[in-house]
């Protein structure tokens, strides 16, 4: 699984680089979700290697960063909500995998009343003041 983990990691990075840009032009982060990167990057998310779960992560919130991110086909690619909430509140010190997590989840929760509820209801916004208060582990 080294190898795999590895060029997962890679594909994973390139997508989240093509996607990534969108201060001016949305069209490749489009083009990218419409080629269907969204669905391996929300599965990376899962991943048991911390390296392809991160930029997974990374490369998700460049999936929906910039304007018209057209979260409803986030929130309906399998599990994406309830697997950055569950990446946020898993039993691990704070670490990059965290740090990536919250920043999807700052762009998915904005403007999102359903997606912000499920967040609380699920302790993740505990999770987040917990993180503050600590001074991020």
């Amino acid at each position: 699984e080294g190898g795999s983990a590895r060029m997962q990691a890679h594909c994973i990075l390139a997508i989240g680089n093509m996607a990534g840009d969108t201060t001016f032009d949305t069209s490749l982060r489009d083009r990218m979700r419409a080629n269907g990167a969204l669905l391996p990057v929300v599965r990376a998310l899962r991943s048991t290697s911390p390296d392809v779960a991160r930029t997974a992560a990374w490369a998700l919130a460049n999936l929906i960063r910039g304007p018209d991110p057209r979260l409803q086909e986030v929130f309906a690619t399998d599990g994406a909500g309830a697997t950055l909430i569950s990446l946020l509140l898993r039993p691990a010190p704070p670490d990059e995998i965290t740090v990536e997590a919250l920043w999807a989840l700052s762009l998915m929760t904005h403007g999102q009343p359903g997606f912000q509820r499920e967040v609380v209801e699920s302790g993740g916004a505990a999770r987040c003041v917990d993180l503050l208060q600590e001074g991020g582990g």
